[in-house]
């Protein structure tokens, strides 16, 4: 199974969860509300599943992948290396859910 793996450009201190600072990445506004992914991603996430989803804050990719990249981003990973599905400015174009879910589909 291929694991996809969705990367914020936000990172994971709880100071950025209460006042909301992850809003600040348009990845993570687009795929959720408050603190939980919004109804139409979550339902895209559990359509049949034929990927592993992995979700991670910038600075715990950056813990266990042990690279530096732009973020946001999708990637995977082939034959031991990260490969960038969906780039920074594919994610930060995208105005809507569903804009980033076909975006998704389409490079999965």
């Amino acid at each position: 199974m291929k694991r996809i793996i969705f990367v914020y450009n936000t990172d994971s201190k709880l100071i950025n969860k209460i006042f909301n600072l992850n809003k600040k990445c348009n990845f993570y506004k687009l795929t959720h509300k408050k603190f939980k992914f919004n109804r139409d991603f979550k339902e895209f996430l559990e359509k049949p599943k034929t990927k592993e989803f992995e979700f991670l804050f910038s600075n715990k990719f950056e813990k266990k992948y042990k690279q530096f990249y732009i973020l946001p981003m999708i990637c995977t990973i082939e034959r031991e290396n990260l490969k960038v599905l969906v780039s920074p400015e594919e994610i930060n174009n995208c105005k809507t859910t569903k804009q980033i879910i076909n975006l998704i589909k389409k490079s999965i």
